[in-house]
């Protein structure tokens, strides 16, 4: 993407330009992230394309008041889909969490034994986000955590 305006499109004999063909300069020039649905991917392209409004002058702006709205709906849009990709990430890593220390989760506070203890260093090393969704599991960790976070207690 070219986010640098290419007058050359709009340039005439006495290279005046005016503030309308400034305008359809941004246009053409942001065509592409302007016609399409945003992926993430795309979140550099909009932000070049604010950027380059904003570098505009108050004229030329007015004359760019959709596309703007535009712009901005497409980074909320981005951003929402950078918090579902974050939120499917977590579920994934909860979800490993949960299968690779099944066993250990099956147990009881009679069944646990110190060697156990992975589990928990595991799920301390798990950003708050993935914790938050395995909070559920945490409580039953915890039952046997006095068991699990002081083997010393264990050797007396």
């Amino acid at each position: 993407f070219n986010h640098e305006f290419d007058y050359s499109i709009i340039v005439k004999e006495d290279g005046d330009i005016s503030d309308d063909e400034i305008a359809e300069a941004f246009r053409i020039t942001h065509a592409n992230i302007l016609s399409k649905t945003v992926a993430i991917a795309d979140k550099a392209a909009v932000n070049a394309a604010l950027t380059a409004y904003n570098a505009l002058n108050t004229a030329v702006r007015a004359l760019l008041t959709a596309e703007k709205t535009l712009l901005d709906n497409l980074l909320v849009k981005i951003g929402e889909l950078e918090a579902e990709a974050e939120a499917a990430a977590n579920q994934l890593a909860a979800n490993t969490f949960k299968s690779t220390h099944a066993t250990v989760l099956s147990k009881t506070v009679e069944t646990v034994a110190t060697s156990d203890k992975a589990a928990l260093t595991a799920y301390n090393v798990l950003n708050t986000a993935v914790q938050a969704l395995l909070d559920e599991l945490l409580a039953e960790i915890s039952k046997a955590t006095p068991i699990i976070a002081k083997p010393h207690t264990l050797l007396r």
